[in-house]
């Protein structure tokens, strides 16, 4: 498989495992998560939050889900990258392969353009 479409196969993965998957399994538990005495406290004051809402909010409040996943992988690529830094230290050099292929420190920029792809297909 091309160096490239190594890249590109790794990034939508990641987006359905990480960003579809998740976000399915947070939709089941705030619309599905039966509140007992044995269910946690943060648990209980999230999904009571979450049924405060009228639909169009409930939608808008997983569309904000959404985006925390995507920002928070594009930040972790960044830092695998090299683009971003991490802070409270010295410099630290990461390299990351996919199945033995560099990815030339543009799994961040691959990520996005694949997000972006996405939404621009879809209308997210």
């Amino acid at each position: 498989m091309k160096e490239e479409n190594i890249r590109e196969e790794f990034v939508q993965r990641v987006y359905e495992s990480v960003v579809n998957e998740n976000l399915d399994s947070y939709k089941d538990l705030f619309q599905n998560t039966e509140i007992t005495n044995t269910t946690m406290n943060y648990w209980k004051k999230a999904i009571a939050f979450y049924s405060s809402f009228e639909d169009g909010e409930k939608s808008i409040f997983f569309d904000i889900i959404r985006q925390i996943i995507i920002d928070t992988i594009s930040s972790i690529f960044g830092i695998m990258d090299g683009s971003s830094t991490l802070s409270g230290g010295d410099e630290i050099d990461v390299s990351v392969e996919i199945n033995g292929i560099d990815t030339d420190h543009d799994l961040q920029d691959g990520f996005l353009a694949f997000v972006e792809e996405i939404e621009e297909t879809y209308g997210l």
